[in-house]
Formats: C-alpha cells, structure tokens, sequence
C-alpha cells in the first residue's frame, strides 16, 4: 500500500470506525476493478479512492448479491427517465460485486457534488423536484420486479405489530428492579406512544386505500433513507445515492421520512414542510389520499420508537452515553413535533 495516505482510524467517528475496521484494504482488492490507488480516505462508512483522475466510493456491503441486483436492476429502471443517480464501476470479470474474502464490496463512480443543505430554501426546492422527478421515473416498477421486495400495503397491520412490540419491552422493563437513565424515559414516554400509534390506525382507517394502491404513480422505487448526506447537489441537479434501504412502496413513505429528516433540526418549521409539498407537486400531484396517508406518517413518532428497538433488541453497537443522548434529543424535539402535527391535523 506503498503511497496511501495513513488513515488513523482513532480520529474517525466512533459510529463508524467499527464499519471501516471490516475493510479489506488490500491492493488484490483493487486488482480486481484493474485500478491503481493513488490516495484512499474514508468518508462515514465507505472509503473514497482516487486513481489517476478518476474517483470512486468503495463499499463493503453488509447484504447478499441478490439484494444489490435488486438495488441495481432498480436504479437502472429509475435511470431511463431520471438519470442524476449513483452508477457502479464494473470489475474486470464484469461483475458489479466483487466477493473478496468472504466480503462484498462494490466500487461506485463518485459523484463530484456537494450535500445538500436542508436549510437553504433553494437546495430544499431542487432536492423536493428532484425527489418527485425520481418518483415519477420509478413508477410501475412493482411489475417487473421481484416481489420479496415490494414492501407496502397494511400499514396499519405493522403499525400494530409494533404497538406489541412495545408494549412486551415495556413489560419486560416494568418489572426491572434496577432501572437505568435510557430504561426511566423509556417508561415515562412509552404510553404516549402507544396511543399515537393507535391513532394513526384509525386515521387509516378513515383513508380510501384502494385509489392509492390503483394509482400508478403512487408505488415507486423508493429511497428510504433520504438524509442530506444522501442528495448531492450538483449544477443544480439533485443526485441520489446510497439505496441500501430502498424497496418498492409508497411515494408518500419517502415523502414523509424526507419532510422529518429535514425539518426535525430547524424545530418543524411548517414553511419548510410547504416548500417541500409545493414543489414535488409541481412535478407530481398527489391524490387527496395520499395527503392523507403523508399526514398519518408524520404524525407516527418513527424516530424514538426505531431508537427504543436498537436499544432493547441490540441493533445498534453505540453506548450507553450515546443511547441516552440522542433519546434527550428526540425528546426535546417532541414539543415542536407534536405542534407541528396539530398544524397539519
């Protein structure tokens, strides 16, 4: 690894020096994309690689190669009509995933942009077009697709399926004779949850599901995962990247997980909540029941409930301190949260 930059993986976040650890940084590695690197430095949970003039993302995936054709064979549908997404490097052998011992990787060409900043009024309007342009592009793609990967419909089913997930941890910890800091906010919020949840399966119910599920433009490729750090902006393009979520389902889910994830750090800022909705609709219109369906989303407090199963069921290697941090944070939010829904209720 002669004239690699030294990487001192004790500086990298904590979150992820455990993914970076799992790379196999060997040139064998490379031998098998036929590149030389010049320079490798790792960016969250991949590795950015510069090869004479060239640039690219190295990813260990942590999912099987039928996963990735998915993903891939996705992209490809999406790309025919929206054509500002991730594109993979192919290996010598052709292969878009390599096996190199016992891992997968992938070799992406990496998009020279820059994130996009939520909080810029005109970045939030490229991004909401671009989102709706992306939509639009990955309509009908529930029928030629394999179907252990359409993932919508009975909302209100996994809706309750997680209201008993809950209540058997907050069985579980009810009867704890010691409880800890993350175990005490956890009873105190639980039942609030709880009923939220159980509201939106009444609003559900309330919602003609059938005009949604007959509407072609309503089940798409979806992104799932749509945090700043995943929209590129580039000559004032949105660019997607990073699928490893993605699935087929409703538009209005990625419509809801991209308003929260936006709006969650500028205290639900209902204009930015506008700014969005205004302009995916100016590409793409949504059915009154799929407004409908959006509001039930975020109303469903998604955020502390993911939090409370990484903790309980251990899907998450962060600590204690960590836990109980960014439990504060959700809560410290839920105020604005909550006025914020009242407003769209």
């Amino acid at each position: 690894m002669y004239g690699w930059r030294v990487i001192n993986l004790n500086k990298v976040r904590y979150m992820y020096r455990k993914y970076l650890t799992e790379y196999d940084l060997d040139t064998k590695l490379f031998d098998l994309w036929g590149i030389d690197v010049d320079d490798l430095y790792p960016l969250r949970k991949v590795f950015i690689i510069r090869s004479g003039k060239d640039k690219y993302v190295l990813k260990n995936i942590d999912y099987d190669k039928k996963r990735y054709s998915f993903i891939n064979n996705s992209i490809d549908y999406v790309r025919r009509n929206y054509s500002f997404l991730m594109s993979n490097k192919k290996s010598v052998s052709g292969r878009i995933v390599e096996e190199y011992n016992g891992k997968y990787y992938v070799l992406v060409n990496l998009i020279e942009g820059r994130e996009c900043s939520v909080e810029n009024p005109m970045d939030l309007m490229i991004a909401s077009k671009g989102l709706a342009q992306f939509h639009k592009a990955g309509a009908g793609i529930e029928y030629v697709s394999d179907k252990s990967d359409v993932d919508y419909k009975n909302i209100a089913h996994k809706f309750t399926e997680r209201i008993n997930m809950l209540t058997s941890i907050k069985n579980m910890v009810d009867i704890y004779k010691f409880k800890n800091y993350f175990d005490e906010k956890f009873c105190d919020n639980v039942d609030s949850c709880i009923q939220t949840m159980k509201r939106c399966i009444e609003y559900i119910t309330r919602i003609d599901m059938d005009k949604i599920n007959n509407n072609r433009d309503s089940i798409v490729f979806c992104h799932n995962d749509l945090a700043y750090h995943n929209i590129l902006i580039k000559d004032e393009k949105a660019y997607f990247i990073d699928f490893d979520y993605s699935n087929i389902n409703y538009r209005v889910n990625d419509i809801a997980q991209f308003i929260n994830k936006s709006i969650k750090n500028s205290d639900y800022d209902i204009k930015m909540y506008k700014t969005i909705i205004d302009n995916y609709e100016e590409i793409s219109p949504l059915l009154d029941e799929e407004k409908h369906l959006l509001k039930v989303l975020l109303s469903y407090p998604n955020d502390i409930i993911e939090l409370i199963f990484n903790y309980y069921y251990k899907k998450k290697d962060w600590s204690e301190e960590a836990f109980n941090s960014v439990m504060n944070l959700k809560l410290s939010q839920e105020n604005s949260r909550k006025e914020f829904i009242d407003k769209l209720l």
